[in-house]
Order: structure tokens, then sequence, then C-alpha cells
């Protein structure tokens, strides 16, 4: 970085240094290196400042630093060519801690890749822990997106998640269960189309039969109270 570096430049799946360090597990430290200089980079040359060349001689002139605007896809925010900002990259690998930094640097919670996802739905399909959920929610997600299929995170997880504790995490958030996708199938729908393991099954099935005696039991309550109104 201080020789110059471009911490904007774009790469041909126009994913700039930050993007890099978030998809392949880089430290906390090294994400904040990337973030602190992109932001230093967008503040604007103090009235009449001059470059400190103290130390400058018989170095090779710094090539000029490019300014991140929101035409280069200035982050937080940039996208891939799946439209994938560097949150979805995060979330998808487990990384709660750059998930804060990201939150903190003004990162879209709900920003949505060219399938309609948002990151909670790149966790629920590819976290092996539930922390990152948690972290996602936590901070404010849509819990029941719908991405261009019309499925919520939920459907995602139940379908191809290989950690019942991921579904159990957006399951006691309060997610959907009966939700229907654009082909009219519930997360049970998909997990059994899938072929999930059994402890997914379970951790589904085992939800729906502790909420059918509550639905019941509001139904009969609301019967009683409609035939107590039309008498």
């Amino acid at each position: 970085m201080d020789a110059g570096a471009d911490p904007n430049a774009g790469d041909n799946y126009r994913k700039t240094p930050l993007d890099w360090a978030i998809e392949h597990n880089r430290t906390p430290a090294v994400i904040q290196v990337l973030q602190e200089q992109q932001q230093l980079l967008e503040r604007p040359p103090k009235t009449g400042a001059q470059p400190d060349t103290s130390g400058e001689a018989g170095r090779r002139p710094r090539r000029p630093r490019r300014v991140a605007t929101s035409k280069t896809g200035a982050q937080p925010d940039t996208r891939d060519e799946k439209g994938r900002t560097p949150l979805h990259q995060a979330a998808q690998n487990d990384q709660v801690e750059p998930i804060r930094d990201l939150l903190n640097a003004g990162a879209d919670l709900n920003a949505r890749d060219k399938y309609g996802k948002t990151p909670l739905h790149a966790a629920a399909w590819w976290s092996k822990t539930p922390a990152v959920v948690k972290a996602l929610l936590n901070a404010g997600a849509d819990l029941n997106a719908r991405d261009k299929y019309e499925r919520t995170p939920l459907h995602v997880a139940a379908g191809g998640s290989k950690t019942p504790a991921v579904v159990q995490a957006l399951l006691d958030a309060g997610a959907d269960l009966n939700a229907r996708d654009k082909d009219g199938k519930t997360p049970l729908d998909q997990a059994k189309q899938h072929n999930q393991t059994l402890t997914v099954l379970q951790v589904l099935q085992g939800q729906q039969q502790r909420r059918a005696p509550i639905i019941f039991e509001f139904l009969k309550r609301s019967r009683r109270l409609l035939r107590k109104a039309l008498r």
C-alpha cells in the first residue's frame, strides 16, 4: 500500500483486493488495512496541503492512486460477475469478524446478487456454523427474503445445508416453515427433493410438529370467537 498499490483495482471478475482477502479467509487485520486505505482515498484533500516528499530521493515516482467512486463499484458493495458483494463472500466463507467489519463500513445487509439472493441466503447454503447466520440476523437481515425463485433462506438451507444447526438457527429466529417457492414447495419439500440428511429432515419435521398444536389451538379459538359473534 505504501508503494502506491491501488486498493480499488478490479480484476477480470471485477474483484478488488478486498474481495479476494475476504473470499480467501484473510485475517481481520488484513481486511482492516484494505478498508482503511479505501476510506482514506475517499476523503477530500485538505486545502493547500502539499505532498510529503521527505525521504523520497532516489525512489521511483509513485503511481497515481485511483479514487473510488460509485461508478467503479466503490466498496464495501463492489460486485463480482454474479452480482455478489464482499458481504456475500464473507457469509459463505464463515467469516464473522469480516462481516461485522463490512457492516460497520456501510455494507448493504440485504444486497441481492443476480439470482436475488442475499448474504443470508449465502450463509444458509454454505455456512458450517450458525454463528454467521446469527450475526446477520442480529444485524437485521431479512429472515424471509425471497430470491428470484421465491425461495427464502430456510428453503435454501433445507435444500442444501449440511449443518442442521444452521437450519435450526433460522427456525429459532422464526423463519416461515410453510413458505412456498414459485413451484409451490415448502422448505420441507426442498429437503426431501434434494435427499437431505436425516438430521436436517428431523429438525424440520420436529419444528413442524411443535408448531402444529399452536396453529390448531389458534384455529379452535378463532372458531369459538366466530360462533360467539354470530349469536
